[in-house]
């Protein structure tokens, strides 16, 4: 899957996209699998992966500084929150 470009729109460092990019790329598909395990809906399974590179966005200093498995782990724990929101949110409506 491509990198959705609007969050190339939120950085400035071109060494921050290029981290984010690469990110998405290695982790997309566990993301997305996790988010569907959850909310049991593709749509709202990629909507998660989103709104969890949105809160991964705000801390890249965190992410450059984390070994392999525990920026997988931070990536899971992440995507796996928002999943969780979202499925509230919609057994709430």
């Amino acid at each position: 899957m491509l990198f959705p470009f609007f969050f190339l729109l939120a950085l400035e460092s071109d060494e921050d996209r290029l981290f984010l990019e690469q990110l998405y790329q290695e982790y997309h598909r566990l993301m997305y699998v996790q988010a569907l395990q959850i909310t049991r809906n593709s749509a709202e399974a990629q909507d998660a992966v989103s709104d969890a590179i949105l809160a991964l966005l705000k801390k890249i200093d965190l992410l450059r500084t984390l070994p392999c498995n525990k920026l997988q782990a931070y990536v899971v724990i992440t995507v796996k929150h928002m999943a969780i929101n979202r499925y509230h949110r919609a057994r709430r409506e």
